[in-house]
């Protein structure tokens, strides 16, 4: 009997949802740009308060048991759309 590997493979996670969030912090800050607003990425702003967010979900995926990381994955992919819905209007 063969026994398939069900590990999730956190190295490759983190580097994806990186790239991810890289992606989506791109295309935000064209969007608060172009809207006048601040899209630089220090203390306050929206791009900011992302950043500490995904920072704290990628520590959690990397120090968690593994039976509790899909769990941050979604929370990762729920931020992310959140950031594309991010209302513009918002920011200053």
């Amino acid at each position: 009997k063969m026994e398939i590997d069900s590990k999730i493979n956190i190295d490759q996670v983190v580097a994806y949802l990186n790239s991810t969030f890289n992606k989506a912090s791109a295309k935000l800050a064209t969007r608060l740009a172009s809207a006048g607003k601040n899209a630089r990425n220090t203390a306050g702003t929206p791009l900011y308060n992302f950043q500490v967010d995904f920072a704290y979900l990628i520590d959690n995926i990397q120090r968690s048991p593994s039976y509790i990381v899909p769990k941050y994955i979604q929370d990762a992919n729920d931020l992310f759309i959140s950031m594309d819905n991010f209302d513009i209007s918002r920011a200053s």
